[in-house]
């Protein structure tokens, strides 16, 4: 599934870096109280988003340097709903980004319509090796260092995560990291599976019932898998220097160590 060419061109990704410290900005609610807040340090950091943050307000202000996609649902929708996701983030990105930006997308993604209807000059497409690779850890290291693999990319966050090591950042700070999908999880009276989705760019409580894809026993253990990640990228981050911080109130991710800051840093 890796390509070696294209772990060549990723190797050379450092040298887009404005800065030493990068702020990784996920899609939780509880992002949009850090800004208001002015708890998420943007000065003097390089900013990664991803998946629908175009659609918060503060995109073209923020104007992050990097934005990430995974899911292939933004290269080939399988559904209506996920569609109107896709046409809503071409709009955006065609029409808002008036910056620098890399785009930074599977080398994998099916050649759908946002290949073909992304018309936007200062949108630069990179491709990134995310095969999911585990094993012991000189063995992940090794693969993780030469851009081959990553920690699986079960959410796009452990994608950017990786990123940043390998492109030796100092420092990273992470937003928006809430991965509290836990809090809403349940199973109607129709034994079907539900959970809730909050994102900083719409307002309350999203449910997404799940009658042929999972059951509580598959729901969990990809839940498992994905905070699994992260104490992979941790272990990672101190191999190769790199400090990440989660910054974000509420977070059920415990791999990192947390800080918040009150200095008004915007």
């Amino acid at each position: 599934m890796s390509s070696f060419s294209i772990a060549i061109k990723t190797k050379k990704m450092s040298e887009f870096k404005q800065s030493s410290k990068c702020c990784i900005l996920g899609n939780g609610p509880s992002l949009g109280n850090a800004f208001s807040d002015s708890e998420v340090m943007l000065k003097e950091c390089d900013v990664f988003c991803m998946n629908m943050f175009c659609m918060y307000e503060g995109f073209t202000t923020i104007k992050p340097a990097f934005y990430f996609l995974v899911d292939p649902d933004y290269f080939h929708p399988h559904n209506e709903f996920a569609e109107k996701e896709l046409n809503n983030l071409i709009y955006k990105l065609n029409n808002e980004v008036t910056w620098k930006m890399y785009l930074m997308v599977p080398n994998t993604a099916p050649k759908g319509n946002l290949f073909s209807e992304l018309s936007n000059p200062n949108i630069e497409i990179r491709y990134l090796n995310i095969t999911a690779v585990d094993g012991f850890k000189g063995f992940r290291h090794l693969i993780y260092k030469y851009r081959m693999g990553m920690p699986k990319c079960q959410t796009v966050l452990n994608c950017a995560l990786t990123t940043a090591i390998n492109m030796q950042y100092e420092v990273a700070y992470l937003y928006g990291a809430d991965h509290s999908w836990i809090a809403d999880l349940r199973v109607d009276d129709e034994n079907v599976v539900c959970y809730g989705e909050r994102h900083v760019y719409e307002k309350g409580l999203k449910v997404r019932r799940y009658a042929q894809e999972f059951n509580i026993y598959t729901m969990l253990t990809a839940f498992a898998n994905m905070f699994k990640s992260h104490y992979l990228i941790e272990v990672y981050a101190r191999h190769k220097g790199v400090k990440i911080f989660n910054c974000t109130r509420g977070s059920f991710v415990d791999a990192y160590d947390r800080f918040y800051d009150f200095s008004k840093n915007n």
